[in-house]
């Protein structure tokens, strides 16, 4: 969810733009809020998973970034909105490093590799589908 959202956004925007009626400022606080927001506090998210557990912080960053994901939906302007991709990347940051880790717990030596490539590999397809899905 979390690297899909990063891309999904940017075939919306000039929708966006014209339903709110926003400038490249707005556009830019749309997208920007979203990474900022995920970028400066990934690794907080990590250490706060070690502390209180990997698979309650990614329960709390799933509800975390469907509510926001919901916020998104309805913003009535331009302010709700960049509210809205500021939340979703707390959640993205709370739920990306716990899933990694519940992997690398869940799963057995031998199989680990293989269960870490596909969640790599299927960040990048995520990525790459956003703006297909978008």
């Amino acid at each position: 969810m979390a690297f899909l959202d990063s891309t999904v956004v940017t075939v919306a925007l000039p929708a966006i733009q014209d339903d709110l009626d926003t400038g490249l400022s707005g556009l830019q606080w749309i997208v920007n809020g979203y990474m900022v927001t995920l970028s400066a506090l990934i690794l907080l998210s990590g250490s706060l998973a070690d502390r209180f557990g990997r698979v309650r912080l990614f329960m709390v960053g799933v509800a975390v970034f469907a509510l926001a994901s919901a916020l998104c939906t309805f913003a009535p302007t331009l302010g709700w909105l960049v509210a809205g991709r500021v939340a979703q990347g707390i959640g993205g940051a709370l739920l990306t490093p716990g899933s990694l880790a519940i992997l690398q717990a869940g799963f057995r030596e031998e199989d680990r590799a293989r269960a870490i490539g596909a969640w790599s590999g299927l960040t990048g397809v995520a990525a790459a589908v956003g703006p297909f899905v978008g």
